[in-house]
C-alpha cells in the first residue's frame, strides 16, 4: 500500500484549536514581579486610579520608573525576548499585569492578542482604558510599542534595552498616567504592546486583520519604538502629515519641554505604526533614531537616558490627550512613504561598516526655518569642537552653498577623515569662516 492520503484542515481552524488547548494551560495575569510572573505589587507611591488631575497625572511619569520597568524586560533572564519564547510570553504577562493593576478593561477574550507564527502562537498585550463622553467613548485612540527583541544570537544575549524595552515602557507609563486621572479623556484609549516586529511586523499586521474592536472606530495610532536613548534632547516624529491636525498639536505639547523634534510627513516606517497607517488612519512614529548599539549585545539598560524617555512620554501624553479630547475625529490624510530620520542610513552604514564610514559634522537642521539654521549639534561631534551653537546659520561649506540637507551632503562628499575644512557661518549679525577639523 502506498503512502496514506493526508486530510486538509484549513489553517484557520488548527490555529483555533491551538490557542484553545494552549490558552488553557496558560496562567492567569500574575501579581508578582519575580522573574516568573507578573509585575510587582503597586508601588505605596503610586497615585490611586482616577485620582489625579492632568498635570498630576503627566507628573507620573518618572525616570526611576522607566528605569525600573527597562532593567526587568532587558534584563538577562529575559533572552531577548524573541517570537515565540518563554521570555516573550512572560513580557506579555507583565504587561497585562500592569493594565490588570491600573484598572485597564480586558479586550475581547481578555488581556491578549493571540496570533500564529509559524505553528506556534505569540502574544500581544493589550487594555482598555474607557472614555468618560457617552458619545465619543466609542471612538478609540492607540497607543503602541512592540515589546519583542531579537533573542540570543550564538552565545549573546540581545536584551533590547532602547529596542524596545523602552517602548513597552512608555505604553506602561502612559497607561498608567491616563488611569490616574479623575476625568478621563473623552474617546477610549487602547494601550497594546505587540509581538513580532522584529519578524516583519507581524504581530500588529496580526492585530489589524482580526482586530478584537473595529478599526473605523479607531481614530489615530501612536507609536513608540526606541525612544531611550535620546541625545541632546533629540527626537524624531513620523506621520505628522497624516492628520493636518499634527503640526500644531505638536508645537503646543512641546511648550515647556523644548525638544528638539525632527518631523517627517510619511505614515511608513520599519516599525508598527505602518500595518495602521495602511488600513487609513492617522498615525505617529516617535523614534530616537539607530545607534552602535542597535541590534547588539550592547543595547542595555545602564545606556537608557530615562529622563529624557520621561520628556518624549510627556509629550506623547499631551498629544494622546488633546487627540482623545478633540470635538471632531481627527481628520486623516493618506501618505504611504517611508518616515525616517535625514540621517538613519548613514547611522546604519556606520553600525554595520565602520571601514566604510565617512566624517559628520554632527548638526541638525531647523525644518521650519528657511536656510540651514541649526537646531541641534551632536555632543563630541566635529560642529560642537568649532563652537557651533543652536541657532547658527551655515551659509557655506568649502567652497559650496548650503542651503539643505542635500546641499550638506554635496559639500561633505570629498571630505575625509583627518582634513580640515572652511565653514561659513553665520551667528545673528556675525558672519565668520570657522576652521572645522575632522579627526581620524
Amino acid at each position: 500500500m502506498g503512502r496514506a492520503a493526508r486530510i486538509a484542515i484549513p489553517a484557520a481552524i488548527v490555529a483555533l484549536i491551538a490557542m484553545l488547548i494552549y490558552v488553557g494551560t496558560r496562567p492567569a495575569v500574575s501579581s508578582s514581579k519575580s522573574l516568573g510572573g507578573g509585575l510587582a505589587a503597586p508601588d505605596p507611591a503610586d497615585p490611586a486610579p482616577g485620582s489625579l488631575d492632568p498635570a498630576a497625572a503627566e507628573a507620573t511619569i518618572t525616570p526611576r520608573e522607566i528605569r525600573d520597568h527597562i532593567a526587568w524586560l532587558a534584563s538577562d533572564e529575559m533572552k531577548g525576548r524573541d517570537t515565540p519564547s518563554p521570555e516573550l510570553e512572560r513580557a506579555a504577562q507583565y504587561v497585562a499585569g500592569e493594565f490588570k493593576r491600573l484598572g485597564l478593561q480586558p479586550v475581547g477574550n481578555g488581556y491578549f492578542h493571540w496570533w500564529t507564527y509559524g505553528t506556534e502562537l505569540a502574544p500581544n498585550a493589550l487594555g482598555l482604558l474607557e472614555g468618560s463622553d457617552p458619545v465619543l467613548k466609542s471612538q478609540v485612540v492607540i497607543v503602541g510599542g512592540h515589546m519583542d527583541h531579537i533573542g540570543v544570537q550564538g552565545r549573546e544575549v540581545m536584551n533590547g534595552a532602547d529596542d524596545n524595552a523602552s517602548g513597552t515602557t512608555g505604553v506602561l507609563e502612559l497607561a498608567e498616567a491616563f488611569a490616574s486621572m479623575k476625568v478621563r479623556p473623552k474617546r477610549s484609549i487602547l494601550f497594546i504592546t505587540f509581538s513580532g516586529e522584529e519578524k516583519g511586523l507581524k504581530g500588529s499586521e496580526a492585530y489589524v486583520a482580526n482586530p478584537p474592536l473595529p478599526l473605523e472606530a479607531c481614530v489615530a495610532m501612536f507609536n513608540f519604538d526606541m525612544i531611550g536613548r535620546s541625545v541632546d534632547k533629540y527626537l524624531f516624529i513620523g506621520g505628522v502629515g497624516t492628520s493636518s491636525e499634527f503640526p500644531s498639536m505638536m508645537k503646543k505639547a512641546n511648550e515647556g519641554l523644548d525638544l528638539m523634534i525632527e518631523t517627517a510627513p510619511g505614515g511608513l516606517a520599519p516599525s508598527d505604526n505602518s500595518n495602521f497607517h495602511k488600513k487609513g488612519m492617522p498615525v505617529l512614529f516617535f523614534f530616537n533614531n539607530v545607534h552602535a548599539d542597535y541590534h547588539r549585545p550592547d543595547d542595555i539598560v545602564d545606556k537608557i537616558n530615562a529622563e529624557g524617555e520621561a520628556a518624549i512620554l510627556k509629550l506623547g501624553f499631551r498629544m494622546i490627550r488633546a487627540t482623545a479630547d478633540l470635538a471632531e475625529r481627527l481628520p486623516f490624510t493618506r501618505i504611504e512613504k517611508v518616515a525616517l530620520p535625514h540621517d538613519f542610513q548613514e547611522r546604519l552604514r556606520l553600525r554595520d561598516a565602520p571601514a566604510a564610514r565617512r566624517p559628520r559634522l554632527g548638526v541638525m537642521r531647523d525644518d521650519d526655518q528657511p536656510g540651514f539654521v541649526i537646531m541641534r549639534v551632536d555632543i563630541g561631534s566635529p560642529a560642537a569642537a568649532a563652537g557651533f551653537e543652536r541657532g547658527d546659520v551655515i551659509v557655506k561649506i568649502g567652497e559650496r552653498d548650503v542651503a539643505s540637507y542635500d546641499d550638506l551632503r554635496a559639500a561633505m562628499e570629498g571630505v575625509k577623515f583627518g582634513d580640515t575644512v572652511v565653514v561659513r557661518v553665520r551667528r545673528g549679525s556675525d558672519e565668520r569662516s570657522v576652521d572645522v577639523r575632522f579627526p581620524e
